[in-house]
């Protein structure tokens, strides 16, 4: 029974595979060739580009002269460079956005930082990378103490030149040294900060006329929709007479 089915296989010849296998295998190995020459393609173009990018934050490294154009560019680099190369014990970098991700690179470089906050720009850092953190946080400190000495400046700057203004009103306009009237309030820190609209309304004081023999005089204010009355201590010498 068995010799007599080898001998009808026999008989039969070779196995052949079916042609609508063929045509399958067929598509299927053009449909791997095409990918694979795709996937070639991409990785060649990945790898120009990455290596692209290289070259073009490369110059842009060199071109650029200041610490913090550098360090926006390219912040391993930039402290390879700095305390590698030059006699540094400390850099300062202003205005940083993005300071979240510094003290990893900084510390992966064995240096300190410390972080302060700049009223010139709200929502930014001041940061300071040094050698030691003693460094870094005394330079932080001497930032803040300058800050706060500049702020101090700037603000007496703004009175003097307010009292200054509000001296020549009161004698070289209207009637001499009476400072009766209407004073219309430009209050710019008012809108600054969204509270009032500059469409709402003005800011005034209306201060009527008074008797100079009296010590006191009373005027009425408007800030927009409030309003109130309040007391002005009158003294002979207008130069100094106060809310």
């Amino acid at each position: 029974m068995c010799k007599a089915i080898l001998c009808e296989v026999i008989a039969r010849g070779p196995l052949r595979v079916p042609p609508v296998l063929i045509d399958v295998e067929e598509c299927m190995n053009k449909e791997y060739y095409i990918k694979h020459e795709q996937d070639i393609e991409n990785h060649r173009k990945k790898v120009e580009e990455e290596r692209r990018k290289i070259i073009e934050k490369h110059e842009k490294f060199r071109v650029v002269s200041t610490d913090d154009e550098k360090a926006r560019i390219d912040m391993r680099r930039f402290l390879q460079e700095k305390f590698g190369s030059e006699d540094v014990t400390f850099v300062i970098l202003c205005d940083w956005e993005y300071h979240d991700g510094i003290e990893a690179i900084v510390h992966q470089h064995g240096l300190f930082n410390a972080n302060t906050s700049s009223w010139h720009a709200p929502g930014s850092k001041i940061v300071v990378i040094a050698t030691t953190n003693t460094i870094a946080v005394g330079e932080r400190d001497r930032i803040d103490q300058e800050l706060k000495d500049e702020k101090i400046a700037m603000e007496q700057g703004k009175w003097n030149t307010l009292n200054m203004k509000r001296s020549e009103l009161i004698f070289q306009e209207g009637n001499g040294e009476n400072p009766t009237g209407k004073w219309i309030l430009h209050i710019l820190e008012l809108y600054d900060y969204n509270y009032w609209k500059h469409s709402d309304g003005e800011c005034i004081i209306d201060l009527p006329s008074f008797n100079l023999a009296e010590e006191y005089a009373y005027a009425k204010f408007r800030f927009v929709d409030f309003k109130r009355y309040f007391k002005i201590r009158v003294e002979k010498d207008m130069k100094s007479w106060h809310w």
